[in-house]
């Protein structure tokens, strides 16, 4: 019998032989007596004695991130530049500032709400809390409802927040500040376009109805997010990238990897607070693993190795602004795929 013979051979085809680059933030603290630099997860060196990779390689792709955050998002920035920039080098920061005039500005009630992670609920049930501690009584003087769908701020006098000393809380969860008018103790009116609680939601926040011939409401959808993404960045790793990262923002660099601080796809309803507001990313503590199953690549040289690096994560916040956030409060994990071809 005789042997069958293809007309056409096959190849075997294999993949590329691939190692893996583990990197944490954490182990900056084995090299703190060697350099300075590493005090936070946001700017740190690695330097071993030895190069931390050698071999024949040619790619390298981020493979997978993990973020764990404990960052406050409710504080008043005090001293230094009065910007985020404050938080972002790790300081100046105190609890934030609530006022309202009472009685047509008969009393002004100030107080505060401490530093912390909140939901829009928390933050709102913490601050009515506050105010009415600091106006006393027997009875409290504000308090918080629903009907139906709506969330309704009801005080027992007429009542403003006060146009000094609210910095950001009474704007960021949706208040304006009264200036001139006066609100009054029966604030809700179905006609007042109001605040959504999720952007494709006509439920509305605070409805608002000042004098009985001016109306008043919320000037913004409430948000106590602070920042709108974060940049892993090694310019070592990308020093031989060719192809260039760029970005619609004034600020653009090259980075491993941008990780958007934005409710993720499994959450589908996404997750409500005992208001039913959606509850975002830094609006609790969160400890998030992302995979992705088409990384980044990252051109290499073969014949240099991985020898000492530098790691810096940038904040871009919610007006635009980028920092490097270099304070505490979060560390991260990275696994890169090095790639023979």
């Amino acid at each position: 019998m005789s042997e069958y013979v293809p007309t056409e051979k096959g190849f075997p085809i294999r993949e590329a032989s691939t190692a893996n680059f583990l990197i944490s933030s954490i182990d900056r603290n084995a090299y703190a007596n060697n350099n300075p630099v590493n005090t936070t997860a946001g700017n740190f060196v690695i330097q071993k004695n030895n190069s931390l990779f050698n071999g024949f390689f040619t790619r390298i792709g981020v493979q997978e991130v993990v973020l764990n955050w404990q960052l406050p998002n409710v504080y008043d920035i005090s001293g230094g530049t009065g910007s985020q920039s404050e938080i972002a080098n790790g300081g100046f920061v105190k609890n934030a500032s609530v006022s309202v005039d009472i009685s047509g500005g008969a009393q002004t009630v100030a107080t505060t709400v401490p530093v912390g992670i909140y939901t829009i609920a928390s933050a709102l049930d913490t601050m009515v809390a506050a105010l009415n501690t600091a106006i006393g009584g027997a009875s409290n003087y504000f308090t918080v409802s629903q009907a139906g769908a709506q969330v309704i701020l009801t005080g027992t006098r007429t009542w403003r927040f006060s146009t000094a000393n609210n910095p950001t809380l009474v704007t960021d969860l949706g208040f304006g500040i009264a200036g001139s008018y006066t609100l009054t103790k029966s604030i809700y009116n179905s006609a007042i376009p109001g605040l959504n609680k999720t952007p494709n939601s006509s439920a509305t926040l605070f409805q608002i109805q000042s004098s009985p011939f001016f109306p008043f409401s919320g000037t913004s959808l409430p948000s106590l997010r602070q920042w709108q993404y974060l940049d892993f960045v090694s310019t070592q790793l990308t020093y031989n990238q060719e192809l260039k990262d760029s970005s619609t923002s004034t600020t653009s660099r090259d980075i491993l990897h941008r990780w958007y601080l934005s409710s993720g796809e499994g959450q589908n309803p996404p997750y409500q607070d005992s208001y039913g507001f959606t509850i975002l990313p830094t609006y609790v503590p969160f400890s998030e693993r992302r995979a992705f199953a088409f990384p980044k690549q990252i051109k290499w040289m073969p014949n240099m190795p991985i020898g000492q690096i530098a790691f810096e994560v940038y904040a871009t916040d919610i007006q635009g602004n980028n920092y490097l956030l270099n304070t505490d409060g979060y560390e991260w994990m990275m696994t890169l795929l090095i790639s023979e071809v």
